[in-house]
């Protein structure tokens, strides 16, 4: 039963109809409640507070993250609120955070305050982010709609590890547009690359991410887990991605041509 739990709390992650897969959490939830063995509730509570975490609706997002908080609380499940403790970090709710924590022992809470550390710091200075990292996004309004002036800090090295784009998704993720490169930027960084107009209403919200390629077939090229998101009404902040976020519309179009080699003017020298 505990596996069943898992694998369709899993499904119901990556549903796009988000009130669909709130309900199908809830569902989850309450037969979880059922379950008498404490390790097999722990391990289907952890699945449920993972796949929460896929919602993109922060509303949603938090209130199945709340329930299920207080059925880990009731059941003692520790390792499961370690997990939504990082989790809550992760929408930078701080407070949420440290709440969840109160009941784990003190070994669990090392670690998780280990990384919510990290995310605190990775917030005020987001040039420590591992991978492709949007530093900024203004954008400029034309009488074919608005561009992106995207400013990204990539760890490019050459044509086998590099920024190779930056896009913007609706807040399901969809993919709105793409802006591709055709060279490493490995002697220019940070850099700023400016799209084409996107027809968009200024008050819609979107989110601006960047992709890194590599050779390593078990990257999605979105490790660094960081976007901005905002609207050109209200501006653009720092948000955290899950890992498994609109993963797949890296196979869609437009594709990257074959990279250009740059070298770094130390080596013309």
């Amino acid at each position: 039963q505990s596996d069943a739990l898992r694998e369709i709390a899993a499904a119901y992650g990556q549903f796009k109809n988000e009130a669909a897969a709130q309900e199908g959490l809830k569902s989850a939830l309450e037969v979880t409640n059922q379950i008498n063995n404490s390790y097999a509730q722990s391990e289907a509570l952890s699945a449920i507070a993972e796949a929460s975490i896929q919602l993109t609706n922060l509303k949603l997002k938090q209130s199945i993250l709340h329930d299920t908080l207080l059925m880990a609380e009731a059941a003692n499940a520790s390792s499961t609120l370690e997990k939504i403790s990082v989790q809550y970090a992760q929408q930078y709710a701080w407070g949420k955070a440290l709440e969840a924590l109160r009941n784990c022992p003190e070994s669990l809470k090392v670690n998780a305050l280990t990384q919510i550390l990290t995310l605190w710091t990775e917030k005020t200075n987001p040039k420590l982010i591992d991978g492709a990292v949007v530093l900024k996004a203004e954008t400029n309004k034309t009488s074919e709609g608005y561009t992106f002036d995207v400013s990204i800090l990539s760890p490019d090295r050459d044509c086998n590890y590099y920024a190779d784009w930056w896009e913007v998704l609706s807040e399901d993720g969809d993919l709105l547009y793409r802006q591709v490169f055709q060279e490493n930027h490995v002697d220019e960084q940070p850099f700023k690359s400016t799209g084409e107009p996107i027809k968009i209403e200024a008050d819609r919200v979107v989110i601006v991410r960047a992709h890194m390629h590599t050779n390593d077939d078990d990257d999605t090229g979105y490790e660094a887990m960081q976007a901005l998101k905002g609207s050109v009404d209200n501006g653009f902040e720092l948000i955290r991605l899950s890992k498994n976020f609109a993963k797949s519309v890296a196979k869609e179009d437009p594709q990257p041509p074959k990279c250009q080699a740059t070298e770094l003017s130390s080596n013309l020298e």
